[in-house]
């Protein structure tokens, strides 16, 4: 009982983190079409890329499959 509760905080954070990460980057992307800094590139690093695509997929699992333990 207190095992699965633990780990639903920890999914639930998880889930919190992932959303964090894909709106920090919608923001960014948000403010170069706007035209805020429009002359520099929106670069995104190889780490950053991988964390976001890891996001985007736990959130999409998440939202078909749920969290279940």
């Amino acid at each position: 009982m207190i095992v699965d509760s633990l780990l639903n905080k920890v999914f639930f954070l998880t889930f919190f983190m992932a959303i964090m990460v894909v709106f920090k980057h919608l923001i960014a992307i948000v403010r170069k079409l706007k035209g805020e800094g429009y002359k520099q590139k929106y670069e995104v690093t190889k780490t950053e890329l991988i964390l976001l695509w890891v996001s985007v997929s736990y959130l999409l699992s998440t939202i078909f499959v749920g969290i279940k333990v």
